[in-house]
């Protein structure tokens, strides 16, 4: 049975606690990047190749609307002959800048805390240093099964997830999620 149903938050934080209790290092940045992906709504592709340099930290003292980490998807990045090379989203879109910490879903940025941690400590570029799509989905499915989640969870489920659940409790307005 096939569904293309976004995956619900309460089944990304069991299938995030599952990982966790793994305990390597892999399972664990991939339950962080599930809880981020959800909330974010990213593509599994685009928070695979998440830079580091993406992600802004806070500001508090510039005020409340600075007090989040922003997170710029699908970046333009300056090259070495100062021309600009453009990596467009799968919708066409650069620089789409997503805050984290949605109200329904607070404590976000401490998950890209540790994120941003790891991949300092292992002097990356890559927020998700220690995964590709490959390993990311095949990890995330095997978890599901084991938390005996009824369906075929796959990395692109979460992506949906978000944007359903900030619709049903209009945290995010249709205009913002898209």
């Amino acid at each position: 049975d096939k569904t293309s149903d976004p995956l619900p938050w309460v089944a990304a934080l069991v299938i995030a606690d599952r990982l966790c209790r793994d305990g390597s290092a892999v399972s664990q940045q991939v339950a962080r990047g599930l809880l981020l992906q959800f909330d974010l709504c990213l593509r599994p592709g685009e928070l695979i190749d998440l830079p580091l340099s993406a992600c802004l930290s806070p500001s508090p003292a510039a005020g409340p609307a600075h007090a989040r980490y922003g997170v710029v998807v699908a970046a333009s990045a300056q090259v070495a002959d100062d021309q600009q090379h453009h990596r467009a989203s799968k919708t066409g879109v650069q620089d789409d800048t997503v805050l984290v910490d949605n109200a329904s879903r607070p404590g976000i940025s401490r998950v890209l805390d540790a994120l941003i941690r790891d991949a300092r400590r292992a002097r990356s570029d890559r927020l998700m240093h220690l995964l590709n799509y490959r390993t990311y989905n095949l990890l995330l499915q095997k978890a599901a099964r084991d938390c005996g989640v009824p369906y075929k969870v796959t990395a692109h489920l979460a992506r949906h997830g978000g944007p359903s659940e900030d619709c049903l409790k209009r945290t995010r307005t249709l205009a913002d999620i898209q």
